[in-house]
Order: C-alpha cells, then structure tokens, then sequence
C-alpha cells in the first residue's frame, strides 16, 4: 500500500504485523493519503493513544463481532463517499471534476466566484453555478 500510485480509501491494519507495524503503516498512509480511512483491528490496546495522533477512524479489539465490523465498515464507506464526492466545475475554458477533498474552499464576491482546489483556482460561469 505505501508504494501505491493508486489513491486509497480504506485500510485494516493490526499494531502487530510482518516488517513495519500496524501505527507505522498507518501514520505513513495517513501522511499520503489524508482522506483514507484507516480501521485497526488488533489484540494490543496499549497502542490507541498512538494511533490517535494520526486520526485512525476505528480502533477495535479483537476478537470482533461481525455485526460492530460491519457497522464500523458501513461508517467508512459513507464518509469516504462524503470526502470524495464529485464537484464539477465548469469555466469558460474548460469542464473539470474534483473530489470533494480537492477543493479548498469557495469565495463568493458580488456576482464573482472562485473555487480553489489543490490544483489551480477556476472562476466557474454563471451559467454552472445554477442548482
């Protein structure tokens, strides 16, 4: 996973793993990927003030019920859905879509409109902005 090209949304981990551990892994796919959702699945609690400070989406215990994997699952994927929704953007030059974790921020200035996303700054026509 760290040497993916590829965006990815969602990570299990444990604390224990092969080579780098479960907070190692996570805290350098956090620093890659801010949006992924990183749930850690593991026998070792003493590892949860750790996996805080890189903002872990779940920490659970093992052993796990299916029921408590699969409702922490269906939370990830509704706020991946969230984050990387499409925005499109529409200027005079040029139609572009965005993930909604790309756009910065939106300014407003009488009838002027810029959207700032992680790549350039567009000023959408009026006709796009339309509901």
């Amino acid at each position: 996973m760290l040497k993916s090209d590829k965006r990815i949304d969602i990570a299990f981990l444990d604390v224990e793993m092969p080579g780098l551990d479960g907070i190692t892994v996570g805290a350098k796919l956090k620093a890659r990927f801010p949006y992924v959702k990183i749930i850690i699945l593991t026998s070792f609690l003493d590892y949860l003030d750790e996996a805080m400070r890189f903002h872990v989406f779940r920490y659970l215990p093992k052993p796990l019920e299916k029921s408590r994997l699969y409702r922490n699952m269906k939370e990830a994927l509704y706020q991946i859905s969230i984050d990387t929704k499409p925005v499109l953007i529409e200027t005079a030059n040029e139609s572009v879509t965005r993930f909604a974790d790309e756009v910065i921020m939106v300014e407003a200035d009488k009838h002027k409109v810029k959207v700032f996303a992680v790549d350039k700054i567009r000023t959408p026509t009026r006709d796009s902005l339309s509901p």
